[in-house]
């Protein structure tokens, strides 16, 4: 099937991603599916609406660049924005990232839940939004590190961090616009990781990257780990700490917690 997206770029294949779900979604209405031709024209406007949170997403990117690992959750058809967000992490940042059903999540791997661990959750309109809610509401407790992306102002609320983007699609196209959020996350996370350059000038360096190196140069790696460990416990202290609440930013964000740069 030609998707008509022309040569990719990048080992981060972004366009072949998104041309693939829309053509997957052709081929369930041509086969029955209860998906409208009014509902496949809102699609390009939906992927602009996420295009439009990326002054948002660059904000909170700076956040995560001393993580080490994040575990992003989602349900139904936007499990497939948890597998291909995390991928990205991995592709553009080197970051230990997961993903997996926020469902399987509660049967055993919920185990891998530290403070050091920021789980970024995906949750969109429709019959899945209540558990996504209901789980949100549970990890918030347990004290988690979350980041929500939904067209739902409500659960963005509950997380730590939240983009609320408002796209207007059903629960199964969502999955589209959803994935160009995750992608312009694992982008910014990658361009605010650049500071970390100063480790090897020239190349630009991850913290996963940065202990494997000091590791294998003077056996150091271990002490490294606490460093960058140390490095995010700070940034999501004073999160907490100083209380400080974004309101709305443009008409997709609205974020909770640490200001970029400013800790």
């Amino acid at each position: 099937l030609l998707l008509h997206c022309r040569k990719e770029r990048a080992v981060a294949a972004t366009k072949t991603y998104v041309t693939s779900l829309v053509g997957m979604v052709m081929i369930a209405r041509a086969l029955g599916a209860e998906i409208g031709a009014e509902e496949l024209a809102e699609i390009p406007e939906a992927i602009r609406v996420a295009l439009s949170c990326e002054d948002a997403i660059r904000e909170v990117a700076p956040y995560y660049r001393y993580a080490t690992a994040a575990i992003c959750l989602a349900r139904a058809f936007n499990y497939c924005t948890a597998r291909e967000t995390a991928l990205k992490l991995q592709e553009t940042c080197y970051l230990g990232a997961t993903g997996m059903s926020a469902a399987d999540f509660l049967h055993g791997p919920i185990a891998m839940l530290s403070e050091t661990t920021p789980l970024i959750t995906f949750a969109a309109q429709g019959p899945t939004y209540p558990f996504m809610e209901k789980l949100v509401r549970r990890l918030r407790r347990q004290n988690a590190d979350i980041l929500t992306f939904s067209n739902q102002e409500e659960i963005t609320r509950l997380s730590t961090m939240g983009i609320h983007c408002p796209v207007r699609v059903q629960e199964g196209l969502s999955a589209i616009p959803f994935a160009t959020l995750g992608q312009l996350l694992a982008c910014h996370v990658a361009a605010a990781e650049g500071s970390l350059r100063l480790l090897w000038p020239g190349k630009q360096v991850s913290p996963v990257w940065a202990v494997i190196g000091f590791q294998t140069a003077n056996g150091g790696g271990a002490e490294l780990v606490v460093f960058f460990t140390r490095l995010y416990r700070c940034a999501r202290m004073h999160a907490v700490v100083s209380g400080r609440i974004g309101g709305t930013r443009g008409r997709c964000a609205r974020k909770q917690g640490m200001d970029g740069d400013a800790w």
